[in-house]
Parts: C-alpha cells; sequence; structure tokens
C-alpha cells in the first residue's frame, strides 16, 4: 500500500456504489421534495417561498462550511502548525461569521426584496462595480467548487484506487444534477441528510481511531518533534497554544473566511430563504457554533497523529493531504476507510451544492434581467441560471482535473489575498452613506495588487500568505475609511426598501 500514489487494497466498486448511492439518494430526495412545487416560479424555485426554519438553516450552515478542507486541510494545519494549528483554523474560519451575520441581516433590513448581494452592489454603487462583484462571485465559486472536486478526488484515488478523473467528472455531475433539478429546496432537504451522516461518520471515525492509536504515544512524538532537529516534523512550536506561526496562519485562515463567505452568495440564498432575520441569526450561529469543534479535532488527531508517526512529503506519503487517509488506512480495518470516504464524499457534494446554488441564483435572478433581457419571465430566468451553472461546473472539473497533487490547505491560504480585497466596499456600501463607487473600485483593485506584490515580495512562505491578506484585507478598509470624510456622497437607503426585481 502506498498513499498518494496508489490505491489501497479495498476494491473499486466500494467506490463506486458510494457514488451511484449518493448520487441517486441526493436527486431523489430533491425530486421529491419539489415534485409538486413549480419550478419556473423565482419565489418557489429560488427562495423556497421563504420558508425554511432554523434547523434547516443551521444544518444547512454547518453542511456548507464543512469543507474536505475543514477535515484534510485542518489535518494539515495540526501538523504544521502543532497545538495552536487547530485552534488557528477554527478560530480563524469561524470568527468570520460574526462578520457574514450582521452584513446579511442589515442587507435582509434595508433591502428585503433582494435575493442576490450582487443586486445591492448594482443599486448601492452602480453598473462598474457591479460587474466586478460579477468576476468575484464566479472566481468564489470556481475556487471552491474545485476545492471540493480535489478533495473527494484525492481520497477515492488513494481509498479505492480510483482515477482522480474519473471521480472528479462523476462528484460534479452528481451535484450540479440535483441543484438544477431540485433548487433552493432540494438544497435544504439534502442538507438534512448530510448533517446526519456527517456527525455520525465524524463520531464513528474518531471513536475508532482513538481506540487504535494511544494518545501517550502521540504526544510523546509531539514532544519529540519539538526538540529533535532532525525530526521531519521539527517545530520548536509545537507544543505551544499560541506559537507565532500558528497565530500568522490563524489571521490567514481569517482573511481566507471573511472573503469566501462574504462573496459567495449560497450563504445569502440560504439567509433569504429563512423564515426571518430571527431564523437567520439562531440558525447561522447554531450552525457555526457545532463546526467549530469539528475542526479542532481533526487537527489535532490526524494532525498531531501525523507528527507523531513522522509522516511527511517524501516520508510515508507523496502529499501532506493524504495524512488522514494514511493514517486510517493504516492503523484501522477497512470499514473506517471506507466511512472516511463516505465523509468527505458528502462533505464535498453539500459545500459543492451551496456554491453552485448561489452562482444559479445570480444568474437566474440577478444578471439575465439586467444584462440579456430585462423583461424575462421566471421560467426564462431559469433556465438561463441552469445553463450557465452547467457551463461554470464542467470548468470547475476540468480545473479541478489539473490540480492534482496540489496541497489543499495551500490552495486554501492563497485564496485569502483575491477574495479578502472586495470585502471593505461590500461592508462600507451597507453601513456608510459616503462610501462611493469610485473609491471602492481604487481600494479593491489597489489592495489585491499590493497585496500579490507582498505575496511575491516574501517568497513561498507563511510570511508571504501571512502580509499579502493582511494587506488584501485591511489595506481597503483604511483607504475608504481616510477618504470617506472627503466624500460629497450621500446615498439615500431609503430606496432600496422599494426595490422590486424586474
Amino acid at each position: 500500500m502506498i498513499i498518494g500514489g496508489s490505491t489501497m487494497n479495498i476494491p473499486q466498486f466500494w467506490g463506486y456504489g458510494i457514488v451511484i448511492v449518493l448520487g441517486w439518494t441526493f436527486f431523489k430526495i430533491a425530486s421529491l421534495v419539489t415534485e409538486k412545487e413549480d419550478k419556473n416560479n423565482i419565489n418557489t424555485f429560488i427562495l423556497a417561498n421563504r420558508s425554511m426554519s432554523w434547523g434547516f438553516v443551521a444544518a444547512s450552515v454547518l453542511t456548507s462550511w464543512t469543507w474536505t478542507t475543514t477535515i484534510m486541510g485542518a489535518a494539515e494545519a495540526g501538523m504544521w502548525y502543532g497545538f495552536s494549528g487547530g485552534i488557528s483554523y477554527s478560530l480563524g474560519a469561524g470568527l468570520p461569521f460574526l462578520i457574514l451575520i450582521p452584513v446579511i441581516l442589515r442587507l435582509r433590513a434595508i433591502m428585503p426584496n433582494a435575493i442576490t448581494y450582487t443586486e445591492f452592489i448594482g443599486e448601492r454603487y452602480g453598473y462598474r462595480l457591479q460587474q466586478i462583484y460579477y468576476v468575484f462571485a464566479v472566481a468564489v465559486v470556481l475556487y471552491v467548487f474545485l476545492e471540493q472536486l480535489v478533495g473527494i478526488a484525492l481520497v477515492f484515488n488513494n481509498i479505492f484506487g480510483i482515477s482522480f478523473k474519473i471521480t472528479v467528472a462523476l462528484m460534479a455531475f452528481i451535484v450540479t444534477l440535483y441543484i438544477v433539478k431540485g433548487g433552493i429546496k432540494g438544497f435544504f432537504y439534502n442538507n438534512l441528510l448530510h448533517f446526519v451522516l456527517i456527525c455520525i461518520l465524524i463520531s464513528a471515525i474518531f471513536y475508532f481511531l482513538t481506540k487504535s492509536i494511544n494518545l501517550d504515544f502521540i504526544y510523546t512524538g509531539l514532544s519529540n518533534s519539538s526538540r529533535d532537529i532532525h525530526n521531519v516534523n521539527y517545530n520548536p512550536g509545537t507544543l505551544m497554544m499560541n506559537s507565532i506561526a500558528g497565530f500568522k496562519y490563524g489571521v490567514i485562515s481569517l482573511a481566507v473566511a471573511v472573503g469566501q463567505l462574504l462573496l459567495d452568495q449560497g450563504y445569502y440564498s440560504i439567509a433569504m430563504a429563512s423564515k426571518s432575520r430571527r431564523t437567520l441569526l439562531w440558525g447561522f450561529l447554531l450552525g457555526i457554533l457545532v463546526w467549530m469543534p469539528v475542526s479542532i479535532i481533526c487537527a489535532n488527531i490526524f494532525g498531531h497523529t501525523a507528527i507523531a508517526l513522522g509522516l511527511g512529503s517524501g516520508h510515508g506519503i507523496k502529499n501532506t493531504t493524504d495524512i488522514a487517509t494514511y493514517i486510517l488506512a493504516t492503523h484501522c480495518s477497512p470499514y473506517v476507510s471506507f466511512m472516511f470516504a463516505l465523509l468527505i464524499c458528502s462533505i464535498g457534494i453539500s459545500t459543492g451544492s451551496n456554491c453552485l446554488a448561489g452562482i444559479l441564483t445570480i444568474f437566474a435572478v440577478d444578471f439575465y434581467k439586467s444584462k440579456i433581457k430585462d423583461d424575462a419571465n421566471d421560467a426564462e430566468k431559469i433556465k438561463f441560471g441552469r445553463i450557465i451553472t452547467v457551463c461554470i461546473a464542467a470548468l470547475c472539473a476540468m480545473i479541478a482535473i489539473a490540480m492534482e497533487g496540489i496541497s489543499l490547505l495551500k490552495i486554501d491560504m492563497f485564496s485569502g489575498i483575491f477574495f479578502a480585497a472586495p470585502c471593505g466596499s461590500l461592508i462600507a456600501g451597507l453601513f456608510s452613506a459616503r462610501t462611493n463607487e469610485t473609491t471602492s473600485i481604487i481600494s479593491i483593485f489597489t489592495g489585491l495588487i499590493l497585496g500579490i506584490l507582498v505575496w511575491l515580495h516574501f517568497g513561498i512562505s507563511i510570511d508571504s500568505w501571512f502580509y499579502g491578506c493582511i494587506i488584501s484585507l485591511l489595506f481597503p478598509i483604511v483607504m475608504i475609511l481616510l477618504l470617506n470624510p472627503f466624500s460629497k456622497n450621500r446615498f439615500n437607503f431609503t430606496k432600496l426598501h422599494f426595490y422590486r426585481a424586474k
């Protein structure tokens, strides 16, 4: 058995069985819950008639924010940064919800009939900035979905020996099919199943793993890695809860998460489909509070076990993304590895479906009527949204195939520089009447360019990601704050209350 290069001794049909059973189940659920619904009505297909309870909202937030990176990337973080890695990952990716929730509540309060955040950008700022946010909206979907496809494909290749390319293509097809079929309501009901699967499988996997791995052995390995300079995972801060490297990684995680959350329409779609602002608030808070311990546990169990075992790139594994798969394969029965593959598949599908549902909403509700046909009916809008969603999913699959062998955590960290830059303008536009379109555009591109230049200056290192993300996130915010007092712009938020999508 070689992880990251060949296959374990588990028959391939087990892997294909997961794909077929899950794919059929999710498609069937989406079909059943929307069987009597009007699939050509925006209010039904896109908003689920604004009827979703806090339980559906919480389950959808949890499953949408539980990425393949939450399991495999958090394991890498625990391996790279020791004790501080898991805490930094959890706080860095969890705390940005304290930014997202007020943003969504504010948007729903001042523009109650809006469905997408790009509608708000268009009404608040104007045509030019709206075009820029369309680009970021598509880019974040490409990034999120392809990362899920890569994560699933890596696991299926390692466990079952199924071709990386075949897995990517099958997963992309399954997610796209049930989203364009069932819309947002099918998405919500499928997330209940994802929620149950994820909770049961994570609990079972860690139960079996902790029975096989001695905790004293893990602690001894961590202690050795903090002292022995010849250890492949040598890190003086391994046992520290507040190491400098871990802190920097936490800041990177925060910048990455802020951009991903604020630019991913999927979370706005979840919010707009909820019954009320109170339902939205409690659903989001509960979902993220349940999510946060998962990443810490994954970092501590998988990442620290990898350190104790002396694993590293070229030392038992080809890529650090493979450590969770390797540990389960070498210390547990094949049934546990099978459960892990099922877990990763469910996680990747639920997260991918969120971003695809979001981009379908943007192109069906906002883009088509404002850019192509302003008198389009609901059926035409939804058809266009479905077509664009299929095209974007296919593009994601092609890019994911080309990214075989790349670390998920490195992909995650680099995205922070790109997606952090537009956050300042979005937030400022919601809360300040002075911020104008020209200042926003300049701040976005200046922050992005400076962030990339700083990243290039420091080379490929933790410092390059840290300073690049900080500059990209904070420079536009500081620039807007400094220029706002001199702005003659006074936007009238009252008119947003009367906004109606054409």
